[in-house]
């Protein structure tokens, strides 16, 4: 009731007022005062968007915003649209606004198959309490007709078309928690997404970032902001120079702050899932859960670690170990890998190993041991023995041909091959006592100019009875004296390990022979080593 006492007529229904008569209604009841004031609010509230595509009046949402200017703006018009919560005889309420709206006279029966509403009034006092008085109230289409009514005027949509048309439905969802509203935001959000993601054309990884920052905007489901991060990723991963170490380190970090789990060691994809990312990398991350995903993570950096690892690799196999120990400390879910590149390394020394000190040579055949390859580890010493034999057989040092026939022995196990050397060796100068004793420690007995064993040279004829009680080797040289009395002659021979005496009996009444003893230089006795005869 106004205060002459007359009805006021309040229109109701679908019927989207005039702008004209909308001001006319409005202006006519303000004061010259009031109207200035009025046309500032006015510029405020009245501006068009997409949100006033079924009306122009402001949202509830907004009018809110101005909450601490409404004592300023009592007096002043505006036209609102919101949903309401409750209608009564003649005060309405709207969702979320506790303001009331009090019609002049009693509110119209609404249609109730839409709460959305639109009123036109001012900001007033009743009973000293800020209200809202309606001039006049129109029922306005739902929000979800509305939203099919702005999508059926979308004519050959862009992806930014969409993304508004997302943005309205998501606004007015979110301030009502409307779900079906929420549900229609997303529909029109991922219609966007296709297009702008049919505009990519996989060059660039710049795009796919946007696209996934645009879903997190939209408060779309993490896992689809996931595949396109991915996919960007991917696509650098592609575009990136492999010998690029600067570019592939700025790349490694990308990948650690933005792909989940890449950079935690788990056990990788199954070698079927591994196949099919290989070949359709996109289509198999889309489908795979969220394991997977972080095994695929995983794959992608560890695929780029590796390629910078492996840069430095020598062509010859030379560096196996460091490029293993960097795959151990960074990739080491790939130890296969790593092993192979040590095994590259090992067969690049064995190849080598006849310029190896011995030393060298020696860890070489511990290390293939180790690594339970036996047969390598014979082969290391054999070619190492073998390459020096070739150097050694060649010259005169007596010294080390009897190093080397040692070698043959104690590292080969090749006693035969031993025995040559050293036979060789005391033909070529028989004077040398180290290699003679040598042979007699081997069990060889020097017959004529003939090494023999001790088994053939047990039928060598003796010429006179006494030889019965020849000295034998480990007598001392008081059991030779004992036997044969002294000696014709004595001679005095030291080496680096041993002192020798060589005792040549002449005599008629015994064996022409010459006997060799030995004593090493830690010892206080001489022994015998070896009894050979005298040929005039």
């Amino acid at each position: 009731m106004n205060q002459g006492g007359k009805q006021e007529r309040f229109e109701t229904g679908n019927r989207k007022p005039e702008t004209g008569e909308r001001c006319a209604d409005v202006t006519r009841t303000l004061s010259f005062s009031g109207f200035k004031q009025f046309l500032f609010s006015a510029l405020i509230v009245l501006v068009p968007s997409i949100a006033a595509a079924q009306s122009d009046a402001q949202p509830i949402q907004e009018f809110l915003k101005l909450k601490d200017k409404w004592q300023k703006l009592e007096g002043s018009a505006f036209r609102l649209e919101g949903q309401y919560r409750s209608i009564s005889k003649n005060l309405l309420r709207f969702k979320k606004c506790d303001l009331s709206f009090w019609g002049k006279t009693d509110y119209p029966r609404l249609s109730r198959t839409s709460q959305t509403v639109e009123v036109v009034g001012r900001l007033s006092r009743r009973n000293g309490k800020l209200v809202f008085t309606v001039d006049r109230l129109t029922e306005l289409p739902s929000d979800l007709e509305t939203f099919r009514e702005m999508q059926s005027k979308l004519d050959n949509p862009k992806h930014d078309d969409w993304y508004k048309l997302g943005n309205w439905a998501q606004n007015r969802g979110k301030f009502y928690e409307d779900d079906k509203l929420l549900e229609r935001s997303r529909y029109a959000y991922n219609k966007g997404i296709a297009l702008e993601y049919d505009l990519l054309k996989g060059e660039k990884p710049d795009g796919y970032f946007t696209l996934a920052n645009r879903i997190a905007s939209f408060e779309l489901p993490d896992a689809m902001a996931e595949e396109f991060t991915h996919e960007g990723y991917w696509v650098a991963f592609s575009n990136v120079s492999k010998t690029d170490v600067k570019e592939m380190t700025a790349l490694l970090k990308e990948l650690k702050d933005k792909l989940p789990g890449s950079i935690i060691p788990i056990d990788p994809p199954t070698p079927k899932t591994r196949a099919e990312y290989l070949k359709a990398p996109i289509t198999t991350y889309k489908k795979s859960d969220k394991f997977t995903r972080r095994q695929l993570h995983r794959m992608l950096y560890s695929e780029l670690q590796l390629a910078m690892i492996l840069i430095p690799v020598v062509k010859d196999g030379s560096n196996g170990f460091e490029i293993a120990a960097a795959i151990d400390k960074d990739v080491p879910e790939k130890a296969a890998l790593a092993e192979q590149y040590r095994d590259r390394e090992l067969d690049y020394k064995l190849a080598n190993v006849s310029k190896f000190p011995r030393q060298e040579m020696q860890a070489l055949s511990k290390q293939f041991e180790t690594r339970k390859q036996p047969e390598k580890a014979r082969e290391t010493i054999a070619k190492w023995v073998e390459a020096r034999a070739k150097t050694i057989l060649d010259g005169n040092d007596d010294d080390d041909r009897l190093e080397l026939a040692n070698d043959y022995l104690n590292l080969l196990g090749d006693q035969k091959r031993c025995i040559e050397i050293l036979i060789a060796t005391h033909k070529a100068n028989s004077r040398n006592e180290e290699v003679a004793n040598r042979l007699g420690e081997l069990g060889y007995v020097l017959v004529g100019d003939e090494w023999l064993t001790k088994d053939e040279a047990g039928d060598i004829p003796k010429t006179k009875p006494k030889q019965k009680a020849l000295v034998e080797t480990g007598d001392s040289i008081a059991d030779v004296r004992r036997l044969l009395g002294d000696p014709t002659s004595v001679s005095k021979i030291a080496s680096r390990q041993y002192i020798l005496q060589v005792w040549i009996f002449r005599e008629e009444n015994v064996p022409k022979i010459a006997i060799h003893f030995r004593k090493a230089r830690r010892d206080t006795e001489f022994t015998v080593i070896n009894v050979s005869p005298i040929r005039d």
